[in-house]
């Protein structure tokens, strides 16, 4: 993550009826204190100090007008009295600049009705959205609070901050975003997010590597799928999760603990890892996001291959690009030609094709590799080439149109569905709300995944009807 830390060491934060206090000697911060070390940081950076009793005051819930003073002073900020865009807030309110320059990065906003509340108690789930936005914060955690549904309008930043191991639940199961935050609290989730010193263990699949377990399902479908995501290498989810199909069927772990070995005792892991140059053994074997970046690197260097054919344009975001790819991925040897040599039949029993059959099954989507205009004529093997391929083809261009990753949606996007309609739950038997083929929709966050199958669940809004439900990302369409 990104720290920025500029702040003005002049004037205080927190106020009080009682004046401006001192911010050394704090009676009631004591090392070894919950949060004492978070404080401490804030207090010597010169961003809060405590009041004129000498006490800090951890438990003392926070108000609106101290939350834009203390992002404000922490990022430096216009901080000059102004009158601001609230109709209760003019420059001789303390902190006037702070608020008004928080509003224009769209840090804090104000209430419905035009005023912003400064003496308004923060939440928890208001604090979420605050760091959110001066952080810019993009990872998303999987999350599982019962008391965080996707209408919450702090649900995207929650799962913001847990991913950047800013903010975590009272359980695993609740969060509590309506519930006040306290002058301690504040101080520990800005503090996380100005220094990784203090951040939480991220891990925002949910799954604990030391467990030496497979993951379930739905934790193994977030890995692959955060792990393509979150690559500079563009390699579309649909593919890596069809690999890691026909390589292990989602497999790292044996039910013994020992980390899945291919029977040619070579390959490593979910992703069979083989060329473990440059790669830490280890590593491969006990770290499953480790063992993925591996298999994706090395996809990406086939992919980039001079010597193996391109389709179209080469954009790696259409699933019909990769077909050589694989193909390279297991190796260009004879059993992988698309056709066989002795009767010029097409081979479907290649390992490039069983993995786009895997992308039907996982994804209910169908890549056009048929519309790929091959012949037997372009692949030359045999005993003069070691029965590996030799392509007499360099280029082809698809008929018709190409299949896009459907992974690439962001939050605030418009798009349409061709699906049945939206459900309530991440899954394909949760209840179904109605849409017209004509409806709108609003993503709202980063996709939850499927417990069952391999694609993904967008959260949504329905803009005509205010409707909240997931859609499937196969049937997501880019509005027109």
């Amino acid at each position: 993550m990104k720290k920025m830390f500029c702040i003005l060491l002049l004037g205080v934060l927190f106020v009080s009826s009682g004046g401006i206090g001192q911010a050394e000697g704090l009676s009631d911060i004591k090392e070894g204190d919950r949060f004492y070390e978070e404080i401490d940081f804030l207090l010597k950076k010169g961003v809060i100090q405590g009041f004129s009793d000498g006490e800090f005051k951890p438990g003392k819930v926070v108000k609106r007008q101290e939350a834009a003073l203390m992002i404000g002073r922490a990022l430096e900020y216009d901080g000059t009295s102004r009158n601001t865009i609230f109709s209760d807030v003019d420059k001789n309110n303390l902190g006037s600049g702070f608020i008004q320059s928080a509003y224009e990065k769209g840090v804090i906003l104000g209430l419905e009705d035009g005023r912003f509340s400064p003496g308004q108690a923060v939440t928890r789930g208001d604090m979420a959205n605050f760091i959110s936005r001066a952080f810019k914060l993009e990872n998303e955690a999987l999350i599982k609070f019962t008391d965080v549904s996707i209408s919450k309008n702090s649900y995207r930043a929650i799962r913001q901050i847990v991913g950047h191991g800013i903010g975590q639940g009272y359980s695993d199961d609740l969060f509590e975003p309506d519930k006040a935050l306290t002058r301690g609290e504040f101080s520990a989730f800005l503090a996380r997010a100005l220094s990784d010193d203090f951040t939480l263990p991220i891990d925002s699949c949910g799954y604990d590597p030391s467990t030496h377990k497979n993951p379930n399902h739905q934790v193994m479908n977030c890995l692959l799928t955060q792990a393509a995501l979150q690559s500079d290498a563009n390699v579309p989810p649909e593919v890596l999760k069809a690999i890691a199909t026909e390589e292990s069927g989602w497999v790292h772990f044996k039910d013994n603990g020992e980390t899945l070995i291919g029977h040619d005792g070579k390959g490593i892991g979910v992703m069979q890892v083989t060329s473990t140059e440059g790669y830490d053994v280890e590593r491969l074997k006990n770290d499953i996001s480790y063992n993925i970046r591996a298999g994706i690197e090395i996809l990406k260097k086939k992919y980039n291959l001079s010597s193996l054919p391109k389709i179209g344009d080469h954009n790696p975001m259409n699933l019909e690009s990769w077909y050589f790819a694989i193909m390279a991925y297991n190796g260009t040897v004879s059993a992988n030609s698309p056709f066989y040599k002795e009767t010029g039949d097409r081979n479907f029993g290649s390992y490039q094709d069983r993995v786009y059959a895997n992308i039907h099954s996982n994804e209910d989507t169908v890549p056009k590799i048929e519309n790929i205009p091959m012949t037997s004529e372009d692949f030359h093997y045999g005993d003069d080439t070691n029965n590996i391929i030799e392509f007499n083809k360099k280029n082809y261009s698809l008929k018709g149109n190409f299949t896009s990753s459907n992974y690439y949606y962001n939050a605030n996007d418009e798009v349409q569905y061709s699906g049945k309609g939206l459900r309530k739950s991440p899954n394909t038997i949760g209840e179904l709300i109605p849409l017209k083929p004509s409806d709108r929709l609003i993503i709202l966050a980063s996709p939850v995944y499927d417990t069952n199958n391999g694609y993904v669940w967008y959260p949504v809004k329905a803009p005509q009807t205010g409707a909240h439900g997931y859609i499937a990302s196969p049937y997501i369409i880019p509005a027109n």
